[in-house]
This record gives C-alpha cells, structure tokens and sequence, in this order.
C-alpha cells in the first residue's frame, strides 16, 4: 500500500517501524519502510521521518534521502542542504543528485565546496554533472584539476564524461588538449571526447 502511495498506509507503516525493536527482519528493512512512509504520505510525513536520516543504525539511508529528493515540494530543499553538509559520502551524493534534478543552484558553492572534500567517484560524477546543470563556473579550476586523474580507472569513468562534458558546458577550450589525450588513451572515451573536441572547436 505504501508502494503504491495509499495514504491510508502512513500510521500501519509507522507504527511497523515502532515495532522494528522486537524484529530483525524490521530493522534491516527500515529503509523500505521510510521510503513507502514517504511515498504515501509526501510533504505532511517529512517532519516525522527526518529525525530517522540521522540514525546511523538505519542501513540504506541514501535509498530515503532519494525518496526525500524526489518530493515535488521546497520543504525537501533544507534536508538535502544538510546531507549535503554532513560526512556520509552516501547521504551526500544522493543529496547532489537530487539537488542538481531539481536545479537548486543555490547549492552550487556547497557542492563545488564538497569537491575538495571527496574522493568518491559516484560522489564527484553526481558533482560535476549538478554544478554543469547550475552553470557555476566557479567550478572551472576544480573540475579541470579533476580531468587530470586517472581515467584508466574504470570507477572514474562515468566521472570522466561528466567532466568532459562539463568542459563543453563552460566552454573551456584550454582543456581541449587534454580531452584529446584522454581521447586517445581511453576506449570509453572515444565519443565523448571526439563530440567535446568538435563543439570547442567550434
């Protein structure tokens, strides 16, 4: 019921997560719980979830924060900005993700911010791709220092489109040569890297 967004699921699911202490099975499943709880009950239930996102026992905190991100409602924003703000890598890149979909540029200082802060690549990937759909080129000297790593590393791929493309965004033809190298040395690269060549060529 939950699931399916039936508001009459709220309070049976609550009262489910209450009896979490009694069940193994209800601990470990929290996560679904909150992220049905969310579903059904959108805006008005935030309050009452949010105390959960800090409980570090819950596992999957990350799969609530996505339900949080994809409520058509301001009220999200302020959670976001604090996952965003706080040391779980997992937390924060469902934060940036959710913030970039929704196109809260006011975020973009945290995140080009949170670029010093994390080695991640989901994290940095999910970065690159916000602060390009923020247009915050303030980000340039990061994301160029970023394009320097090694995009051997099959991890960092996903990251390495994003970062070519955000060269593309700002139009930053000086980092040309080293898309062209990227190019050449990385297989996966290979279109990306020529269709970025191409458009700062242009």
């Amino acid at each position: 019921m939950g699931r399916l967004g039936d508001p009459a699921a709220v309070e049976p699911l609550f009262r489910l997560l209450e009896a979490a202490g009694d069940s193994q099975a209800v601990r470990n499943a929290r996560y679904q719980i909150l992220s049905a709880i969310l579903r059904a009950g959108g805006e008005k239930v935030l309050p009452r979830v949010r105390p959960y996102l800090a409980d570090e026992s819950i596992l999957n905190r990350n799969v609530i924060l996505d339900a949080v991100g994809r409520l058509k409602t301001e009220a999200a924003v302020p959670i976001l900005l604090d996952a965003l703000k706080g040391k779980d890598t997992r937390l924060r890149t469902s934060a940036v993700r959710a913030l970039g979909a929704r196109g809260h540029a006011a975020a973009a200082p945290l995140v080009a911010r949170a670029l010093e802060e994390e080695d991640d690549p989901w994290f940095l990937g999910e970065a690159v791709r916000a602060l390009s759909r923020f247009g915050y080129g303030k980000a340039v000297p990061a994301l160029r220092k970023l394009l320097e790593g090694d995009a051997a590393d099959p991890r960092r791929t996903s990251l390495f489109h994003a970062l070519i493309r955000a060269m593309v965004r700002f139009r930053v033809t000086e980092a040309a040569p080293r898309i062209a190298a990227l190019t050449l040395a990385e297989p996966s690269l290979l279109y990306v890297g020529v269709d970025a060549l191409g458009r700062l060529a242009d």
